[in-house]
């Protein structure tokens, strides 16, 4: 229960009964303090016992009632309105427990336990704002309190403040390395990043902790599917549905394997149950709406997610999925004024972080920073390495098809989008002369510095495929750093794939992406990251020291063959036929183009906008497009 307040001593009986309290001798604490409450009725101290007492047994209506009695005859005593606090906590009377706490916060604010439990109640009670503040009171008291950081993180969650909480899960975790709730927490937080790797390797852990949490497993599987390591992350879900076979998201998670596997059937075998006991679920509907086509069940995939649409109870971002895979149904039939609306819904509902004005500076310093003149002085890595090939482009522009195509050449692999480019700036920030921020970090780089971060980056190119010629990296992220990407490796190469950015635009808008996507939920915003990476990339072409080669995605679609041979011979391989039907290799694509990669190329998606052109106004005003 509550702390005992400083200074306050007791003697005689009331000494006895708080030694056999702190005994655990509870019965005999009580009846004494019971009989000394019959002498002194008006003894504030021995109702504050009394109260302890019940909630040791946890009896916490009557714990109330005799701190209740304690604050009646002694309003200043601070433990007391501790005590009242945690024992209406317990009943679950979260609100009179607040009232409580605060009390206790404002008679003694360097009580660093009220202000904990005053947060932890703000947090439960859904006032994440509120909650953050008095968490940082606790911090100021007990700077390295691993509750209260763990706390604060929870409260960051809550509010899509991903980075921030990132950074108070980690502060937490040097507090208290062992605690699996908030290695759980932190790679969730990562998980929902985008920091894919990151969060494996800390929901790993924690599984191995805790095996028989059906959370964990869940969440482990989502990241492993997600970067696309489908057979480890089946065993998840299979684990966390041996723990809850009611599980209805590791169900959905199976479900979506087999649909990256093009076991149409069999996906559907998995959620055919859910659907037969009337189950409405976002997860269900959205692994409807990705196999209906193939099953000839589109007409059943809507009206399930109509359903979804209008149903009570779900949260805005269960809602806005379910408008987004709606959406693509109704574009899939035509029906362009309802597809538009459903996008619309989905992405109001979503809650986007994105700074056009910060982007549009860092943009401008990026520019600043690697002129002709920096590449000409800068330092390189030493390390000579031929192997890394770099895709570039937006979101939705074709990059992963582009990938494809590489990866099906047997001297070469497609290693998807890979984090460390980042994790590298990040570093380079963090360090001795990260202090001008970025990209001030890049005029303080040495070769020692260079060599040491790419034999890291080329050890993990190693792991993943050590025999390959080349390796492909398509981080979406890297058009910021390619060239940072060129002083590490002096001979590596980069393939840009350029799309109109209005069909861009529009495969964004339609489309569910990670927080990292900040940009993605406002038609202004897409056309404002559009227009900057333009002007990003056409500062590229003008400085940088690498080869790249630049591929319309609409001439590839146009005419596949002469462009894929370009691409491979590009990138200095041999011809091989297997390139031309790239659809037929099998590797897992972890984007949500995984399906279009299986198929054989297609011109259908170019000039999609024009379905919607009389919606795009914010967009083509953003792009400086409005005359087509």
């Amino acid at each position: 229960m509550a702390k005992r307040a400083k200074g306050g001593g007791v003697k005689g009986p009331k000494a006895r009964a708080q030694a056999l309290l702190q005994a655990g001798r509870w019965a005999e604490a009580r009846a004494l303090c019971e009989e000394l409450s019959r002498q002194a009725p008006a003894d504030a101290e021995v109702h504050y016992l009394l109260g302890s007492i019940a909630g040791q047994e946890q009896r916490l209506e009557a714990a109330v009632g005799h701190f209740r009695r304690a604050v009646e005859l002694q309003p200043e005593a601070a433990v007391a309105h501790a005590g009242l606090g945690a024992a209406l906590k317990g009943l679950g009377r979260l609100a009179e427990a607040e009232v409580a706490f605060r009390r206790v916060v404002a008679l003694q604010p360097t009580y660093a336990e009220a202000a904990l439990e005053l947060a932890q109640i703000l947090l439960q009670e859904g006032k994440a704002a509120e909650a953050e503040s008095t968490f940082h009171v606790a911090l100021r008291l007990q700077p390295r309190w691993h509750e209260a950081l763990h706390g604060l993180g929870d409260c960051l969650m809550a509010r899509a403040q991903l980075v921030p909480a990132i950074d108070a899960y980690r502060r937490a975790l040097k507090a208290d390395p062992n605690h699996v709730a908030t290695r759980f927490r932190l790679g969730s937080a990562l998980l929902a990043l985008g920091n894919l790797e990151e969060a494996v390797d800390h929901l790993g852990r924690a599984a191995k902790v805790a095996p028989r949490v059906a959370e964990v497993q869940r969440a482990l599987g989502v990241a492993l599917a997600k970067l696309g390591r489908l057979p480890e992350a089946r065993v998840a879900y299979q684990r966390a549905l041996k723990e809850c076979p009611e599980d209805v998201e590791s169900r959905v998670g199976e479900a979506l394997i087999l649909d990256q596997e093009r076991d149409w059937e069999g996906a559907y075998g998995k959620i055919a149950p859910l659907l037969e006991a009337g189950v409405e679920h976002p997860g269900v509907g959205s692994v409807l709406a990705n196999i209906c086509r193939h099953l000839q069940r589109c007409d059943e995939a809507v009206a399930y997610l109509e359903r979804l649409r209008v149903k009570k109870g779900l949260r805005p971002e269960q809602r806005s999925e379910v408008c987004l895979a709606l959406g693509k149904l109704y574009d899939r039939g035509g029906a362009f004024d309802e597809a538009f609306a459903c996008f619309r819904e989905g992405n109001q509902l979503r809650a986007y972080d994105f700074d056009a004005k910060a982007h549009i500076a860092t943009t401008d310093q990026l520019i600043e920073t690697f002129t002709r003149a920096f590449f000409d002085q800068a330092p390189r890595a030493t390390v000579a390495s031929e192997v890394p090939l770099f895709i570039i482009g937006t979101p939705r522009s074709g990059t992963s098809l582009v990938e494809q195509i590489l990866a099906s050449h047997p001297d070469a692999y497609g290693a998807g989008e890979i984090e460390d480019t980042g994790i590298f700036v990040g570093e380079l920030v963090e360090g001795r002369y990260g202090k001008g921020g970025y990209p001030d970090c890049f005029h303080h780089l040495t070769s020692r510095t260079l060599d040491r971060l790419a034999r890291r980056y080329l050890d993990h190119l190693a792991h993943l495929a050590p025999d390959a010629l080349r390796v492909t990296d398509k981080m979406l992220k890297n058009y910021r750093n390619v060239g940072f990407n060129a002083l590490l490796f002096p001979r590596a190469r980069v393939v840009h794939i350029r799309r109109d950015p209005r069909d861009v635009a529009v495969s964004i808008y339609s489309n569910s992406f990670l927080e990292s996507v900040a940009f993605s939920g406002d038609l202004e915003t897409i056309g404002i990251y559009c227009r900057e990476y333009r002007r990003l990339m056409d500062h590229w072409r003008e400085v940088l020291p690498l080869p790249m080669l630049e591929v319309e995605y609409e001439a590839l679609v146009g005419e596949p063959e002469r462009w894929i041979r370009e691409i491979i011979a590009f990138a200095g391989l041999a011809w091989d036929d297997r390139c031309l039907h790239f659809h037929e290799t099998r590797r897992t694509v972890a984007t949500l183009s995984y399906d279009q990669v299986r198929q054989p190329m297609y011109k259908g998606s170019a000039g999609r906008w024009r379905n919607y052109e009389r919606h795009l106004g914010p967009l083509l005003k953003a792009l400086g497009m409005e005359d087509g």
